[in-house]
């Protein structure tokens, strides 16, 4: 079994959780206890993405449920994954999806 493994799914599952907050490799190395390169290292050579690219990726897949629903505002789901503007969101949204959150949510 992988030693790692279960340091993967501790930081997987506060990622999942903690969103809308601060998720640089240093806060979550910290939470693990590791040294951040190190840890860079590994999360990249276990999951195949970097850390940064991870939570991108989950933040862009959280973003397009709710905007399937229609329970968020565009601005609710904005701070919802951490972002500091609507602004910021939309760029981030249109430059993963090529859509801004609005032409997606009316698709």
């Amino acid at each position: 079994s992988d030693p790692y493994q279960k340091v993967i799914n501790t930081i997987r599952s506060y990622i999942e959780t903690h969103l809308d907050q601060d998720l640089s490799i240093n806060t979550i190395a910290g939470l693990v206890h590791f040294n951040p390169s190190y840890l860079s290292r590994i999360f990249k050579k276990q999951t195949g993405v970097s850390l940064s690219e991870y939570v991108w990726n989950l933040k862009l897949e959280k973003a397009k449920e709710m905007l399937a629903s229609d329970r968020y505002k565009i601005s609710q789901i904005s701070e919802k994954l951490g972002f500091d503007s609507h602004g910021y969101f939309t760029r981030f949204f249109k430059k993963m999806t090529g859509m801004t959150p609005a032409e997606y949510k009316h698709m």
